[in-house]
């Protein structure tokens, strides 16, 4: 039988919040006792915009003794089913965080800016010039690696026989991003007529006349399939079209089938829980409101890593809601718990 120490736990946001405070008495010495506690880079992000509780985190997962995890990525930086845990200190790999490159981080905000738009945000502004912005970060950044490669080859024969290469596969990524949305821009300009104000949620809550007062009050098991048959009773046209599957990972599902490989694990759950926010169940609110819509994009990460170990806990509700409805699809083994202030 497994030990529980060997259990890896992770962690919502929220509930490092309450430890710090204290809100939550007695369960940091449980964990640290009982379980090997895991945190990601997405608690590394809400750490960075606590302004002034940044060292009580910090502190808060020493004491914990809690590990890093971190995902494995190819070598052309695709993302894996794998997943590697590291015994690190926290108060280096946060500080390794925070002197990132801030073009990784602007990729990083322009690339959220386009499910932002999606989502309702950016009212007044079209998809060509968020896409265009986002092309010329990923571009530089690209560039940047391009020349970091090089500066750390210190081979210089090495170096001088293989330039043409590097270029190559720098250019091979480039080139993908940009057909990638050039396409998704094509699909937006093929099917959108007022961009300004567009929103996905409202637009599909009009065509099927579903929403939080409808869907919310499904119960288990089987959430996903339950919120298909309900969109189909309301509007057939769905079914017709495309499958569940198709409907659920679109677009992941068209690129995976023209590289011929599998959706990654942590993509689908990322692209299940956008959906579950489109289509009204227990959403995420006011996400047309930027702050919320950076905590939203947190939490759907955090329900991502959180795939990767074997509990995780959260004192959000609508977190919980979705992320068990997603694992349950998925067919994924982590155990949900909701915490509130008190726990037994």
């Amino acid at each position: 039988m497994k030990s529980t120490k060997n259990y890896l736990v992770y962690l919502d946001h929220n509930i490092f919040d309450q430890i710090i405070k204290d809100k939550l008495k007695g369960l940091k010495s449980y964990l640290s006792k009982n379980f090997t506690v895991i945190y990601s880079i997405m608690n590394l992000k809400e750490i960075s915009k606590s302004h002034g509780y940044e060292k009580k985190f910090l502190n808060c997962l020493a004491d914990l003794k809690a590990k890093y995890l971190e995902l494995k990525l190819t070598d052309d930086f695709q993302i894996t089913d794998q997943a590697m845990i590291y015994s690190v200190s926290p108060y280096d790999v946060f500080e390794d965080y925070c002197n990132q490159d801030p073009l990784h981080h602007r990729v990083k905000n322009n690339l959220e800016n386009i499910t932002y738009k999606m989502l309702g945000g950016l009212k007044g502004e079209g998809f060509s010039t968020i896409i265009d912005e986002s092309t010329l970060a990923f571009n530089e950044l690209m560039n940047d690696l391009k020349k970091n490669i090089k500066f750390e080859i210190q081979d210089s024969k090495y170096l001088e026989d293989n330039t043409d290469k590097i270029d190559d596969e720098i250019n091979i990524i480039k080139n993908e991003f940009k057909n990638s949305v050039s396409n998704f821009l094509n699909t937006i300009n093929n099917s959108i007529t007022d961009q300004e104000n567009f929103s996905l949620p409202k637009l599909f809550k009009n065509a099927t006349k579903l929403g939080p007062e409808q869907l919310n009050n499904l119960n288990p098991p089987n959430i996903i399939e339950k919120i298909w048959e309900l969109i189909n009773k309301n509007n057939p046209y769905f079914s017709k079209a495309v499958s569940l599957e198709e409907f659920l990972f679109y677009p992941l599902k068209k690129e995976s089938e023209s590289k011929k490989k599998d959706i990654p694990l942590f993509e689908k759950i990322n692209c299940l829980y956008h959906q579950l926010n489109v289509i009204g169940y227990y959403p995420d609110t006011k996400l047309t409101d930027y702050s919320r819509f950076q905590s939203s994009q947190c939490d759907q990460n955090h329900a991502c890593y959180g795939g990767f170990t074997d509990m995780l806990l959260s004192s959000d509700v609508r977190f919980i809601k979705k992320a068990s409805a997603i694992y349950e699809y998925l067919d994924i083994n982590t155990q949900l718990f909701l915490f509130t202030n008190e726990w037994v």
